[in-house]
């Protein structure tokens, strides 16, 4: 329960919101008077906290036979609500980024760094490169050991993100981690993608990758500390940037066969 908890109050649930919710996510689709017995709450109460859950789009109101029930939303649909929130939340944390540039006149040439721990500070960390829209990255990533850390719905939404924001990218992937998309359709290569895929030399491992965007780069630590950070400066980047282009040189790009579900994923984008 403490997870339905945490997830619900993404979505600025109060506790009766998330007992009505947790009720119906065990007993199933229930009458309001069901839901008003088992909770021993006021049909008057349950009526509104209904309505609260229908506008935030957590439940669902089916009819049979003259006969309203409620029943919660499925996983994938929890999944792409949770998915829009975050989606907001990057768009409002952009426009208080711009105000803030706005209202101080002058753009800083100090550099910063900025330190993040746990999957969560991961997420934020790359969160803050999906904000951004018409830019070209470079990565150097170990894709495979990225994958477990963040996992497979969290890379579907950055690359829907990262594709609907026109953000290109230029990844460099070492050998031995080399990703079947038939398996990871949303981590496929070519224009549609706007991505481009090397693979490195196999003298050249990584367990710790970063990404370069603009005056920024991301480093992200392997499974088995899971850290984040990002440091702003363009001298770094630059630097940076002219050692990855060299890398870039000397990889391969990666071959890849016709795969229907990457059209499937490119299609709901």
């Amino acid at each position: 329960m403490n997870d339905i908890k945490t997830l619900l109050k993404q979505f600025d649930c109060n506790e009766d919101e998330i007992s009505i919710f947790g009720t119906l996510l065990n007993a199933g689709e229930q009458t309001v008077a069901s839901i008003a017995k088992n909770t021993s709450t006021k049909r008057t109460t349950v009526y509104g906290i209904i309505t609260r859950l229908l506008q935030k789009n957590l439940i669902e109101e089916i009819h049979k036979n003259s006969v309203k029930t409620y029943r919660t939303i499925d996983k994938e649909n929890l999944k792409r609500n949770l998915d829009k929130k975050i989606g907001d939340l990057t768009e409002i944390k952009n426009n208080v980024d711009a105000m803030v540039s706005s209202l101080s006149g002058s753009k800083t040439t100090k550099p910063e760094l900025k330190f993040f721990e746990g999957k969560e500070g991961v997420q934020f960390v790359l969160n803050d490169l999906i904000i951004r829209k018409n830019i070209e990255t470079e990565s150097f990533w170990p894709i495979e050991k990225m994958v477990k850390i963040l996992g497979k719905d969290y890379f579907k939404f950055l690359n829907r993100e990262r594709i609907k924001r026109n953000i290109y990218t230029r990844a460099i992937w070492p050998e031995k981690q080399i990703i079947d998309t038939k398996t990871h359709p949303y981590l496929g290569g070519g224009d549609e993608f706007l991505r481009e895929i090397r693979i490195a030399p196999k003298q050249i491992d990584f367990s710790m990758g970063y990404w370069i965007y603009e005056n920024n780069v991301a480093f992200i630590s392997s499974e088995k500390e899971v850290y984040a950070f990002i440091i702003k400066s363009e001298e770094f980047a630059d630097m940076l940037r002219k050692q990855w282009e060299l890398v870039w040189s000397l990889s391969k790009p990666l071959k890849q066969k016709p795969n229907p579900e990457i059209k499937k994923f490119l299609k709901g984008i």
